[in-house]
């Protein structure tokens, strides 16, 4: 297997992976992107609501992370942000990049009310339910032949606007809209600004393509995600790095992390459960193992150097195509 080239041939305005409606598209594509995240009997996970998120169930899930992980209440509110909020970025950050159009995450239902989120018994989130969201396309677009026809509820309505700049902002403006109660809500439990729970908001969005070989590799894509972590009005003050890279087996998506979720405060000094350690991880820790006195930071984190987070991605990439 290698990663797909970039194809110079191609339409900018051509989605890197295609279906002929927004349905088959979320069915197929959304679905294979948010399914890397499965675990065992997955199918039996709890669904969630907004209103349930913001009753008490966000409250709920920082108490029980923060009694099961340990650390600072401040780390697990960045966690919490990013399995909810973090779900949605991602899923606009994804389809905007992959679909080459702009998800309003705030039309599921009104003001988000229809967003659900799957939760594993942890409250890890790896399903976001986005269900009857209206999707805005470009005249140069596959679907803009769908554009203002009446579809039953449920079902996704297609929206043309004028050209890329109006599609990437009223994405941005809805996705902010979406989650700024889960944001504001999160605040509340611990002593942690706004500043730092949107630059995990901002990290699900531009990262949206990484750690998955099987996508093509198209600047295009970067750029839209560029895009749209500049949007005018955006709330995050700092954002990811997102680029495409030649490797010795084609190009490739890379990223870092504009913010920082804290983990290395967990007090368990190996932030990877013993029974989540799989052959992979040993191979990864034995590459690259951890220097004396430095905390434990995620590959990506912006706490790491640049060449090393690089280096990270890349062992990360070429392992997976060689399984």
């Amino acid at each position: 297997m290698t990663l797909a080239p970039e194809r110079a041939h191609r339409s900018a305005t051509e989605p890197l992976l295609a279906a002929p409606t927004p349905r088959a598209w979320l069915d197929e594509h959304l679905h294979a992107h948010l399914a890397r995240h499965d675990g065992p009997d997955a199918d039996s996970h709890r669904w969630v609501t907004y209103g349930e998120l913001l009753d008490g169930g966000l409250a709920r899930l920082h108490a029980e992370v923060h009694a099961r992980e340990g650390g600072t209440t401040q780390m697990v509110a960045k966690w919490v942000v990013t399995w909810t909020a973090g779900r949605v970025a991602d899923v606009v950050g994804f389809v905007l990049a992959a679909g080459g159009a702009g998800l309003l995450a705030d039309t599921v239902g009104v003001g988000g009310d229809g967003l659900r989120w799957r939760q594993d018994p942890e409250g890890w989130a790896d399903r976001l339910d986005v269900r009857g969201a209206t999707l805005l396309v470009t005249p140069e677009h596959p679907w803009a032949r769908l554009a203002d026809v009446p579809v039953p509820p449920g079902q996704h309505r297609v929206e043309l606007v004028a050209d890329e700049a109006e599609l990437v902002t009223r994405t941005v403006d809805a996705l902010v809209r979406a989650v700024r109660p889960l944001v504001d809500a999160v605040r509340g439990l611990a002593r942690v600004g706004a500043r730092a729970l949107w630059a995990e908001v901002a990290d699900e969005v531009g990262m949206a393509t990484l750690y998955q070989p099987q996508l093509p590799v198209r600047d295009d894509a970067v750029a839209r995600l560029q895009a749209a972590l500049q949007a005018p009005g955006a709330p995050w003050r700092v954002s990811p790095s997102v680029r495409t890279v030649s490797t010795s087996w084609g190009r490739a998506y890379l990223g870092q992390k504009g913010g920082c979720c804290l983990a290395y405060q967990r007090p368990d000094p190996d932030p990877v459960p013993d029974e989540e350690m799989t052959d992979a991880l040993r191979e990864y820790h034995a590459r690259f193992p951890p220097e004396r006195g430095t905390k434990r930071v995620c590959t990506t984190c912006s706490l790491r150097d640049p060449a090393g987070c690089a280096e990270r991605q890349l062992w990360w990439l070429e392992k997976s195509l060689a399984t």
